[in-house]
């Protein structure tokens, strides 16, 4: 998995803490947002709104930091990190 962040950031941030509680092994990726490398052509493959963060699974993109836990916390229930649903 890779991970395409920016450490200051507070959506990214929320997404590096879910690896860390997971313990899931990820690329991460620190983009210099600074200098605008979330908007250069070879980001914008990614992400064509150019905003972090973004997680790559094998070729399956998602870009918000919200639907990226939600993705994570249902990839590994085990780990506990997102509700099953029941009571």
């Amino acid at each position: 998995m890779k991970h395409y962040t920016c450490s200051w950031a507070p959506n990214p941030f929320k997404v590096r803490l879910a690896f860390a509680e997971l313990e899931v092994p990820a690329e991460h990726i620190e983009m210099d947002v600074r200098s605008r490398e979330n908007r250069r052509p070879a980001f914008l493959q990614v992400n064509p709104n150019g905003r972090l963060p973004v997680l790559d699974d094998d070729g399956y993109l998602l870009w918000e930091s919200n639907a990226i836990l939600a993705y994570l916390g249902k990839k590994y229930p085990e780990k506990k990190l997102y509700p099953s649903g029941g009571r």
